[in-house]
This record gives structure tokens, C-alpha cells and sequence, in this order.
């Protein structure tokens, strides 16, 4: 969702460049062909007289054949370098939209990043106020992080983070986004999607890490490795809410998932 509004921003950023452009050089050879033309003209009937009282008319011809050629040169070169500017601007927009993506993009799970993430909600949420459709969020925290990481270092708890990310892009639907929000929480967004429906997707994501074995897991004293999850739905139809209350609303069922004992879906 995220990545197809950004690649549909920059391509039409290219098409608006490209096209004022072309405008631009076509006014341009327009008007700097028509005077010259109009010169032209006014020269090459000058010269026809004077060709003509000496005699001279075939390699006049000659000469207008060899003018023609030059015109249709000239013609080709314009076509060629508007083929290799497109070709430019096409790997400008490509190199703009990596740049883009990189921007929004957690380097280390490959997920969205918080500033990602936030776009992405806040346009979801404009997007339920005005179709009145359900929008559900899910706040996921990794449950005794801190503990396998003191224990193991910081690479294996790099390592966890990113098979975590995998689990969760693997459980949930094509039309939801998940992203890293920061230290050991991600936030899932489900678009379209009722609290209900949504709980049930977190739950799969819940057991899908509950059953994972992580790297070192086995000596630690019992499986800490598990996740909980806090869930709010925004609701328009009931009444508006901004995008901090909303997540505040999520970040509360997370607390309580916590307090129920972790590995809880809330």
C-alpha cells in the first residue's frame, strides 16, 4: 500500500517533468524554425533569380536536395536525444524511488519504518472517515527482549528481530503493512478489517512465534521468546479520533496483555 503510493507519487513527478519538457523544446524549435524558415525562404528565392539568369538551376536543386538531407539529419538527432533524455529521466525516477523506499525502511528487519508506518496510517484513517470502514492497529512487543539480549548479545537479538519480522509478514493478508516502530515493537496495520478479524490474525502471529525456536532459546529456563499484542479499532462511524489517540487506544491493550501474563493477544 505504502510502497505503490510512493512509486505512483514519483512516476507521476516524472511524467509532469518530462512533459513540460517536451512542451518547452517544442515551443522552442517551433519558433526558432519559423523564423529561420521565413529567412530561409527570403535567401533561397534570391538565390533561384541570380541561379537562374546564370544558368545555374541543377546544382541549385543539387543543393536544396542536400538541404533536405540536413533537415531530416536534424530531425533524427532531435528524435535520438528525446529517446536518451527519456531514458535519463527514466533512471532518475528509478534511483528517486530506491532513495524513497531506503527512507522508509528499517534497515534492519526490511520492514516500514515509524515514519513509514505513520504515513501510512494517517492516510488509512482519512481513508475510513470517508468510506465509514473499520481500521484496525496492532501494537506488538516482543516479550523478555531485554533478558535474551543481555544474555546473548546484541547480534542474536539482531537475530530475533529480523526472524520476528519474517513471522509476522508471513502471517498476515497482502492488503495489511507491518512495520518496526522502534526497539522490539512493531506496529501491524489492517485496513477494511474489524477488531475481530484482526484478533484473529495477531492470534496466528502469536502462536506462529510461540512455536518458532529461536537461536540460544534452549538454554534459557523456559521459552521467553513470545510476543503480545495490544489492539484498537478506529471506529468513524462512532466518533473521530486522531492518529496519537488511536495508537495511545492500542498501546493500552498492549499494557494489558502484559499484565495478563505475556504471550497474549488483548
Amino acid at each position: 500500500m505504502i510502497k505503490k503510493s510512493l512509486l505512483r507519487r514519483s512516476f507521476n513527478i516524472l511524467v509532469i517533468f518530462f512533459l513540460i519538457f517536451i512542451v518547452a523544446l517544442s515551443f522552442y524549435f517551433y519558433s526558432s524554425s519559423r523564423t529561420k524558415m521565413t529567412s530561409l525562404g527570403e535567401n533561397l528565392d534570391m538565390i533561384r533569380d541570380v541561379l537562374l539568369d546564370r544558368g545555374l538551376l541543377t546544382s541549385f536543386t543539387d543543393s536544396i536536395a542536400a538541404l533536405s538531407g540536413l533537415i531530416w539529419l536534424q530531425i533524427f538527432s532531435f528524435l535520438a536525444s528525446s529517446i536518451a533524455l527519456l531514458f535519463l529521466l527514466w533512471f532518475v525516477y528509478r534511483l528517486y524511488s530506491i532513495e524513497e523506499m531506503n527512507a522508509l525502511t528499517d534497515p534492519l528487519t526490511q520492514l516500514y519504518n515509524r515514519r513509514a508506518l505513520m504515513w501510512g496510517l494517517k492516510n488509512e484513517i482519512e481513508r475510513a472517515e470517508v468510506f465509514k470502514h473499520p481500521l484496525t492497529i496492532a501494537l506488538l512487543d516482543i516479550d523478555y527482549f531485554k533478558r535474551y539480549n543481555d544474555s546473548f548479545g546484541h547480534v542474536a537479538g539482531d537475530e530475533v528481530l529480523k526472524s520476528i519480522a519474517k513471522i509476522i509478514k508471513n502471517s498476515i493478508r497482502e492488503t495489511d503493512f507491518c512495520g518496526r516502530i522502534g526497539g522490539e515493537e512493531f506496529l501491524i496495520i489492517f485496513p477494511e478489517t474489524n477488531l475481530m478479524e484482526a484478533s484473529k490474525i495477531c492470534e496466528e502471529v502469536r502462536r506462529n512465534v510461540e512455536k518458532y525456536r529461536f537461536k540460544f532459546e534452549s538454554r534459557l529456563s523456559r521459552k521467553d521468546i513470545t510476543v503480545s499484542i495490544g489492539l484498537a479499532q478506529y471506529s468513524p462511524q462512532n466518533h473521530k479520533k486522531s492518529k496519537e489517540q488511536f495508537l495511545d487506544g492500542a498501546d493500552k491493550r498492549l499494557y494489558l496483555a502484559k499484565l495478563s501474563g505475556r504471550n497474549a493477544v488483548r
